[in-house]
């Protein structure tokens, strides 16, 4: 298994990610994996890359990325439009999986990008699964959620 760090998506503005390839370069298929938001980032980061790792190991391609704004990718927090931003991100991930010549493109989301990646699924319409780990009821039930969790400290 291969992980390489890359960038992608619009030249002008490139998300960063992970591309992790099975040992023969010969991925069945692939794995977008929609990471969560905010304060549970940081504490699945270890569990997405373990997950790609092991996607990778059964001879799938899994990519890994970090949503425009966030983490190494471009932009900020407090650019406009953040959701449509996020949405497109799975966007170019999924087109980064099929250029690296996946036919069957899933995607895999953690609470808030549980929420994204179905949304990304319903609108992209060409994903083959979609898996929903976690998911929030709301962006609201998720605000809420992390206010309680800022208060706690």
């Amino acid at each position: 298994m291969t992980a390489t760090p890359l960038w992608f998506g619009p030249s002008g503005r490139p998300l960063f990610g992970w591309l992790h390839v099975p040992e023969d370069n010969q991925g069945r298929g692939a794995v977008v994996l929609c990471p969560p938001l905010a304060r549970e980032l940081t504490s699945t980061q270890y569990t997405y890359r373990c997950l790609a790792e092991e996607l990778a190991e059964a001879g799938m391609l899994a990519v890994r990325f970090d949503y425009d704004g966030t983490g190494d990718s471009s932009g900020g927090d407090r650019d406009p439009h953040r959701v449509e931003s996020w949405l497109a991100s799975i966007g170019h991930a999924v087109d980064l999986a099929r250029s690296s010549g996946a036919r069957a493109v899933s995607l895999v989301g953690m609470r808030v990008g549980a929420l994204l990646g179905a949304v990304a699924a319903a609108r992209l319409g060409s994903i083959d699964a979609v898996v929903l780990w976690d998911p929030g009821a709301s962006a609201r039930s998720f605000v809420r959620e992390q206010a309680a969790l800022q208060r706690m400290r």
